[in-house]
């Protein structure tokens, strides 16, 4: 399964040429890793320098769609390298904002308390290491 989700990514970057490139409601791969949970998926755009803070038609960034649907493990990469939690999406709604709405306490935990590197906007805070996924 996690061989055939890395194949899709890659032909999908493949393809498009471009990390951030956007579907018709100007979501990104990226925004669909984290709502789906996909850490691995995640570490790799980030690796490939995927924007962190890119928005969709409704203002909502990759950190958004985790702390929304409670991806945890998600928010957590996002907020160690540098992802805003502080940008709010159309409706004036932080990612904090949205894992409350939705009682997401662990993911509440991280965004009340986030590492620093998020919420300083310096390139170098995007600088991961990131492990080879294990075949499946």
């Amino acid at each position: 399964m996690a061989y055939t989700r890395m194949f899709t990514l890659q032909a999908l970057l493949t393809k498009e040429g471009n990390v951030n490139a956007r579907t018709k409601s100007g979501r990104t791969v990226l925004m669909i890793a984290a709502e789906g949970g996909h850490a691995n998926i995640v570490r790799a755009l980030v690796d490939q320098r995927a924007d962190l803070d890119l928005t969709d038609n409704g203002g909502h960034t990759a950190l958004i769609w985790a702390a929304h649907h409670g991806k945890t493990d998600c928010v957590r990469i996002f907020l160690k390298v540098g992802a805003d939690p502080r940008i709010t999406d159309k409706s004036g709604k932080t990612a904090l904002d949205h894992a409350r709405e939705r009682g997401h306490h662990e993911v509440i935990k991280l965004l009340e308390d986030p590492p620093a590197a998020s919420l300083k906007k310096d390139s170098s805070a995007l600088l991961v290491k990131v492990k080879p996924a294990a075949a499946a």
